[in-house]
């Protein structure tokens, strides 16, 4: 046979799609499916690892073999297209959403696979360089009081808001410090991911003010624009590390940073 058929039939043996004689493996004192099997162990359990490097929270809350299972089952269905697998956990959770077993168990389980995704993905983007046009956040002391209420915080790109039905985040910790005891799965949060340099990105459960703040200076407002109900978790936001600096509202030009 042609090589790109030869390929093609190695490729549809691998998952489970055709047989070993069907590539033309020889059988001697091993099969040729025995010896296909191998090839098929080494291409899934490789794969596997790449998704439990991307998904060890999931891989924790189903436990191992049920993992496994619903590896092989993304695998087999969707093969990575390329050498390269560092972005190959992206069509996972869809995978998983296929198999009701599991998901009608664990409701919140793709949640908790798409958080992971999102997590992985920040860790891998690069950093978005800052304008440079932004007074940092140590110099807020310079700014006279008749100007706090013209103050127009930034956020920091690699930070980002998420929702969920579930209580993710509280879940998140409880599987790291292994407590689940005060743990109520089915409590809404809202959740900002932060990446800072090159450590781990990391999750902050964020209350309805906080939440209503960040949304009000992402969008870029000045903090006379703000309901003032929410400017007492000012200080909290700040404490999070996610503003890259400041510039001052300029009501002639909005665009313009003073």
């Amino acid at each position: 046979m042609m090589l790109n058929e030869l390929q093609q039939r190695f490729s549809q043996a691998l998952r489970y799609q055709s047989t070993g004689e069907d590539c033309d493996i020889l059988s001697d004192h091993f099969s040729a499916i025995d010896r296909i099997q191998i090839y098929r162990n080494n291409f899934v359990v490789s794969l596997s690892e790449v998704l439990a490097a991307c998904y060890p929270i999931t891989r924790q809350l189903v436990g191992d073999e049920c993992f496994d299972s619903m590896a092989k089952h993304h695998i087999t269905q969707h093969p990575p297209l390329s050498g390269n697998v560092m972005t190959y956990g992206v069509g996972f959770a869809d995978s998983v959403s296929q198999l009701e077993n599991i998901t009608l168990a664990v409701p919140y389980l793709l949640d908790v696979m798409s958080i992971e995704w999102s997590l992985d993905e920040l860790q891998r983007a690069e950093d978005v360089p800052l304008n440079q046009g932004l007074e940092p956040v140590t110099n807020l002391t310079s700014v006279p009081e008749s100007q706090h209420s013209d103050l127009v915080f930034h956020v920091k790109p690699s930070s980002h808001l998420i929702h969920s039905d579930y209580a993710i985040g509280s879940l998140f910790h409880a599987v790291k410090d292994n407590e689940f005891d005060h743990l109520d799965i089915n409590k809404a949060e809202t959740l900002l991911m932060v990446k800072r340099g090159s450590a781990q990105p990391t999750l902050h459960i964020l209350n309805n003010q906080l939440q209503q703040l960040w949304v009000e200076i992402s969008d870029g407002n000045p903090l006379r624009k703000i309901n003032p109900s929410l400017l007492s978790e000012l200080p909290n936001l700040l404490t999070l590390d996610i503003v890259a600096g400041f510039t001052l509202f300029n009501e002639s030009n909005p665009r313009s940073m003073v």
